[in-house]
């Protein structure tokens, strides 16, 4: 048996993922595809998600909370909110 708690996970990533502008240019079933394709991952404050140089290996959503974009060019550090 399939726990309510799971269903509402699911439930909530797909919303997420069916009503993005960013996806909007798929099909419903390019979406469903996606979805199919996707896992949710929790990350703590300060945490760091993808590391400057690092291969880009999958795309990040943010469903709840918000992240800064640190990158660094020759001797300087930058910082931008998204």
């Amino acid at each position: 048996m399939i726990k309510p708690k799971f269903w509402k996970r699911i439930k909530a990533q797909s919303k997420m993922i069916f009503q993005s502008p960013f996806l909007w240019r798929m099909s419903q079933l390019e979406r469903y595809e996606f979805l199919q394709l996707s896992h949710r991952r929790r990350f703590k404050a300060g945490e760091y998600v993808y590391h400057q140089g690092d291969p880009g290996t999958g795309l990040y959503m943010i469903e709840q909370g918000a992240v800064e974009l640190l990158y660094q060019e020759e001797h300087t550090e930058n910082a931008v909110p998204l």
